[in-house]
């Protein structure tokens, strides 16, 4: 019999559309806090756009997860739930986030350090350390943008038992649009997002991305007899009744109201439909390119703004060249330190 970690990596292929769109969402939400820090005037117009591409590309990076992981779990799991097979997950899916995490807290600590001389808290260290801070409080964490991986690691405790209980997917999914909608309701309190960020950030408030995009996969949402043509045209109008919706919204509206059902369910439709273009040879090469930098540039991009922002003025100019000097980074990280880090984690049995 092969070993568990073996049979995951058997039983999945590549789907390079989900590679692509990681990429992009990493890149939207890089763009946007590029944008924010800076000293430029946006219209209020653009704002909003950029507001939504940052805040729902991370929401879609929790769709992604969840249609991902059915895809590569699904048959492994379908004789259902063994300590070995269980344990087998645990270890690929912490193996992938942990080490590069662990190195962004750990620059982060030191950039903290250095700036503040203030001394460290250790709890909150050895909870992100060991990815268990999203169970607590996911805001607690020295990585900015750091929440949602957090959060990922507890849709990744709970992904098994969704996939026993798929018979239950309509309860499930409802339980979680009710919990994002209380949350919502109750940040309406607020004048601002940056006040309710302990709420926003809770992983109730992000399940129904995380639990539809897992059911998505697994009771296969194939758009029958509409070609790629067709897809790709759907995606670029859900992308247009986004950018509508976002115009001059705030990030509070952005994450309330009715804002908040259309890019809540554009989001959905919008991964729904483009996880089914097919995408071969050069465009193939190049969502593996963006799929593979997206982990390093969301975790990087602060790193890099913190580093110089005390040093240059943060004009567009200065924002687009940061932007891509932190793209050719996320490369190299991936390229030569996330790549051979995750070759040795498996080669360790992870």
């Amino acid at each position: 019999m092969p070993e568990p970690t073996a049979a995951i990596d058997a039983g999945r292929s590549r789907l390079h559309a989900l590679d692509l769109m990681r990429g992009l969402c990493a890149l939207g939400v890089a763009t946007y806090h590029f944008s924010t820090w800076s000293t430029a005037a946006l219209p209020p117009a653009m704002q909003g756009v950029l507001a939504m591409f940052g805040t729902y590309g991370v929401s879609v990076f929790f769709i992604l997860s969840g249609y991902s992981l059915t895809h590569a779990y699904d048959r492994f799991f379908e004789s259902g739930l063994t300590r070995a097979k269980v344990q087998a997950y645990f270890q690929r899916r912490l193996g992938r986030l942990g080490p590069l995490f662990a190195a962004a807290v750990t620059l982060s600590l030191a950039g903290k350090l250095l700036v503040s001389g203030r001394d460290l808290d250790g709890f909150v260290t050895l909870a992100n350390l060991s990815l268990l801070f999203g169970f607590v409080s996911p805001a607690a964490t020295p990585v900015v943008g750091g929440w949602s991986i957090g959060v990922e690691v507890v849709f990744y405790v709970v992904f098994p038992l969704l996939l026993l209980l798929r018979n239950k997917a309509h309860y499930i999914v409802a339980a979680s649009v009710f919990m994002a909608a209380w949350v919502a309701r109750d940040l309406q309190s607020f004048d601002t997002l940056a006040q309710g960020w302990q709420l926003y950030v809770l992983p109730a408030n992000h399940a129904v991305f995380f639990a539809a995009g897992a059911y998505m996969r697994a009771f296969d949402t194939r758009v029958a007899h509409v070609g790629t043509t067709a897809l790709a045209g759907l995606c670029m109008a859900l992308l247009v009744v986004m950018g509508m919706a976002a115009a001059g919204a705030s990030e509070l509206q952005l994450v309330t109201g009715w804002r908040r059902l259309v890019l809540v369910t554009a989001s959905l439709a919008f991964v729904g439909l483009a996880a089914r273009l097919p995408l071969e040879s050069v465009a193939a090469r190049v969502a593996t390119l963006f799929g593979g930098l997206s982990y390093p540039l969301y975790l990087i991009h602060p790193i890099v703004y913190f580093s110089v922002r005390d040093r240059v003025e943060m004009a567009v100019p200065v924002v687009l060249a940061l932007l891509a000097l932190t793209i050719a980074l996320a490369i190299i990280t991936d390229r030569w330190l996330d790549t051979p880090v995750q070759r040795r984690v498996k080669a360790l049995g992870w």
